[in-house]
């Protein structure tokens, strides 16, 4: 039987940047930016000896549904307002993304899981991709649709209460069904290739600029 040690610790700590720190150009939108994103069926892992808690990989086969969580983002002058009942996770995620890009401004975020609670549909790595897409996006595009997955990977937490969080297990499967749709099979380290694209149009990413944060929700 394998055993695994979870250590807790803060968000913002143990950022894994991925080398991606750069002189970025960013573009810092005025308005909302509004992001649904699928949820995903993850039906199996290809070696379970190759990802650990703060280690993914491991490869896997798994594909978008029609089960949507939606973000919505705001840029502000400094600090994060997080509407989210898990904001340990959101705050990690804002903490990597604004060093790597090198952002100084705060973020107001609004995120809707659907209502399906803890039965495989990947709403923690689906809530980080959307979140990533929708920074992203509210700041210029800055980085790319993989570099995004690679570092929500590379830090893919849970949290585990009392404003604590913890490395949990990541294939990459869900962050790439979510922003691509369709059907994906991964190869380790977060490596693979989007192989089916039925109802493609149907379940990939979208996003739309917002008047406010109340509208925004679609």
């Amino acid at each position: 039987m394998v055993e695994y040690d979870f250590i807790s610790f803060h968000p913002g700590d143990n950022l894994n940047t991925m080398g991606y720190e750069g002189d970025y150009t960013l573009t810092i939108s005025k308005d909302p930016v509004s992001v649904r994103l699928p949820g995903r069926i993850h039906l199996t892992v290809l070696d379970m000896n190759r990802f650990s808690p703060g280690h993914p990989g491991g490869g896997g086969i798994g594909f978008a549904i029609q089960v949507y969580t939606k973000v919505t983002v705001q840029c502000s002058e400094s600090g994060y307002s997080i509407s989210y009942s898990r904001p340990a996770i959101i705050e990690h995620f804002l903490k990597l993304f604004s060093h790597v890009v090198g952002y100084i401004g705060g973020f107001a975020i609004q995120a809707f899981d659907p209502p399906y609670k803890h039965v495989g549909l990947g709403s923690t790595c689906t809530v980080l991709m959307g979140l990533a897409v929708a920074v992203n996006q509210a700041v210029g595009n800055p980085l790319s649709r993989d570099q995004l997955r690679t570092l929500i990977g590379k830090n893919y937490v849970e949290e585990i209460g009392d404003d604590l969080i913890a490395y949990a297990f990541e294939t990459g499967v869900g962050p790439a069904v979510s922003s691509d749709g369709g059907m994906v099979v991964m190869g380790d380290n977060l490596t693979g290739s989007s192989l089916f694209h039925v109802g493609r149009l149907n379940f990939n990413c979208t996003y739309r600029r917002a008047t406010n944060l109340t509208s925004a929700i679609m």
